[in-house]
């Protein structure tokens, strides 16, 4: 996973890299449950997101977007651990940055919902995200 997010930056010397890496995280996402049960591990891969949530090129902003979607239906259990970061950059997504970006904020909370619904079904624990945000995200 390092080697996978080293190239992950916001220097401008490394935009061609870091689009290569932040895709590769996109896809390398189902693979990492095992990381993500180590807090130093996941920590890591958060932050790496959300360098990338920052940077100045459309496209590594919305594949760091997808990421995070992909996160969010993948490790719900652990996203509590950064809930108010990711409300903070959906929001300023949704609200300020290109709609392509913008998209994959909303379809984030889109998706949290989504697992909410099946885990309720399921009778799954729920850590009731949308339901504690739900005003704000109205």
């Amino acid at each position: 996973m390092l080697a996978l997010t080293n190239n992950i930056s916001n220097e401008d010397a490394f935009i061609p890299p870091c689009k290569l890496a932040i895709k590769a995280l996109l896809h390398s996402i189902p693979y990492t449950s095992a990381n993500f049960e180590v807090p130093v591990e996941r920590d890591f891969i958060m932050n790496k997101i959300f360098e990338a949530l920052a940077n100045k090129e459309v496209d590594i902003r919305e594949n760091a977007m997808q990421c995070l979607v992909e996160v969010g239906r993948q490790e719900y259990n652990y996203i509590q651990h950064y809930f108010l970061k990711i409300a903070e950059v959906t929001s300023k997504a949704a609200l300020h940055d290109e709609s392509k970006v913008g998209a994959q904020g909303i379809e984030f909370w889109t998706t949290l919902a989504e697992e909410e619904l099946t885990r309720e079904r399921r009778g799954a624990h729920l850590m009731g995200y949308i339901k504690n945000c739900k005003n704000d995200l109205l």
